[in-house]
């Protein structure tokens, strides 16, 4: 077995959503959250039909079935000419963006997803196929743990832990001993101490340690990142001052797009340094701590203003897109999505549940969370919970509190 990554992996989950936290040295470094069917996720590799070439651009057009395409580098493709009509795998290195951003841009060289035994069993069934569509999913907990092999990984569903037994077992014998199943009350990621994390983790606000802060405010366009100093720069000690702000936000920049998954465009407004030397020392700070993210990036020299533009690889859905949406004037803020919160209040019943067994659980909500959890992207999740715990929810409108809650009859 390979080397493995050194951290703990813990997935909790629930029909119609999956959550993953990467933790390491207690810390959490990254997260996904899962919902739904999967269209153009990096790392999926799909069986692509060529729809039209573009010469001009070195690419071809990939139609990727389902109403997914993507733009295919020519030079990705080695020992093959294609034509109009060509089929052929394909992986997803960057992530479609929502709105009619920006399609899925992909590639041939498959790479590290050769290595999955369905692929080849996928692959040997399509050859002569002439329908493109999905042949391996990204969002696979077993060949997450493959690639990234954690230390240990603790999972608090049954049927998901017995899957990941048999999967790790004919696979990754010597990786069996570090699957463990959660069993006790306490949900999994409180026992954990990240539950609470993720409201966090869609503020705009990060405190810097010394005083500083980060306000992070991400567009249709770009993510812009200000460093503010938190106090008067003034004084001969004003460039050391700043030089260590600046140090100081170059790690707390790093970790926070990784665990909010942001991604395109980022323009970073650092503090003024008048030394070039300077400027360039912060730059190379900020290129070390993204080393070790799974998420390629680039990085551009600082102007003399502070300004850094850099771009991030996109893997999955920023964070505030799957637990939030725009609202307010233009969409200049934004609110809790209806089915972040309908989940939030699933996995709230359980330890309710087991605390009163017996009596009734009533779910208390506005109108549109109750929606999701009667016929929307919840109801799935309601009626498998229902059907663990023998008993109907009551599902009733209304209640002073946003997020709703849940109340034991």
């Amino acid at each position: 077995m390979a080397k493995t990554s050194g951290e703990t992996l813990l997935i909790n989950a629930q029909a119609g959503e999956t959550r993953l936290v990467w933790l390491k040295g207690g810390d959490l470094v990254d997260l996904e959250i899962w919902r739904g069917e999967e269209d153009g996720t990096a790392g999926a590799v799909y069986w692509g039909r060529v729809d039209r070439l573009e010469p001009g651009m070195g690419a071809a057009c990939m139609d990727l079935g389902s109403g997914t395409a993507g733009l295919l580098p020519l030079r990705t493709v080695e020992g093959e000419k294609l034509t109009v009509g060509t089929y052929l795998a394909i992986k997803v290195v960057r992530a479609a963006q929502p709105d009619g951003g920006k399609g899925a841009k992909l590639s041939a060289r498959l790479g590290a997803a050769l290595t999955w035994p369905p692929l080849a069993e996928a692959l040997a069934a399509q050859r002569g196929k002439r329908r493109p569509g999905l042949l391996l999913a990204a969002q696979s907990p077993a060949r997450v743990i493959q690639e990234r092999r954690p230390n240990r990984v603790l999972v608090d569903d049954v049927d998901l832990y017995q899957s990941l037994r048999r999967n790790v077992a004919e696979r990754l014998p010597e990786g069996k001993n570090s699957l463990i199943l959660h069993t006790d009350v306490r949900p999994l990621f409180e026992a954990h101490g990240v539950e609470g994390q993720f409201a966090d983790l869609v503020q705009p606000s990060v405190s810097l340690p010394g005083g500083g802060s980060l306000l992070i405010e991400p567009g249709r366009t770009l993510t812009a990142i200000d460093v503010n100093a938190g106090q008067q720069l003034s004084g001969a000690g004003q460039d050391r001052l700043a030089l260590a702000v600046n140090q100081a936000a170059v790690a707390a920049i790093a970790r926070e797009l990784r665990r909010r998954a942001l991604s395109g465009l980022i323009v970073i407004d650092f503090l003024p340094l008048a030394d070039e030397g300077a400027r360039r020392d912060v730059v190379g700070c900020l290129r070390a701590a993204l080393k070790t993210d799974p998420a390629a990036s680039e990085v551009f020299p600082m102007s003399p203003s502070g300004l850094v533009e850099m771009s991030r690889q996109r893997r999955t859905v920023p964070l505030h897109e799957v637990l939030t949406r725009p609202c307010g004037l233009a969409g200049s803020g934004r609110e809790w999505r209806a089915d972040a919160r309908a989940f939030a209040l699933l996995r709230r019943v359980r330890p309710e549940a087991a605390a009163a067994p017996g009596r009734s659980l009533t779910i208390t909500a506005p109108a549109d969370v109750i929606d999701c959890l009667r016929t929307g992207a919840a109801a799935p999740a309601r009626a498998a919970l229902e059907q663990k715990l023998g008993q109907s929810l009551i599902l009733t409108q209304g209640g002073d509190r946003e997020e709703g809650e849940v109340v034991i009859g």
